[in-house]
């Protein structure tokens, strides 16, 4: 519902010239920035949100070989 609320913001300044029309809608810079912001938790070992993400998990799958190829 919020989103509907920024979108009409921009639309009027589109309207009134403050926005273009050909930049980026507001989904598209906050999908921007939360992928900006993951991928900078992955990279930096000091990041101070790093402490919220889970442990990285190894699995190891112990399949059957199988008898045909």
């Amino acid at each position: 519902m919020m989103n509907e609320y920024v979108e009409a913001f921009v639309r009027r300044g589109v309207r009134h010239g403050l926005y273009w029309a050909s930049d980026q809608t507001p989904t598209q810079l906050t999908e921007a920035s939360d992928d900006n912001l993951f991928s900078n938790l992955l990279t930096n070992s000091n990041h101070v949100l790093k402490e919220l993400l889970p442990d990285k998990s190894n699995h190891h799958y112990n399949l059957r070989h199988q008898r045909h190829t």
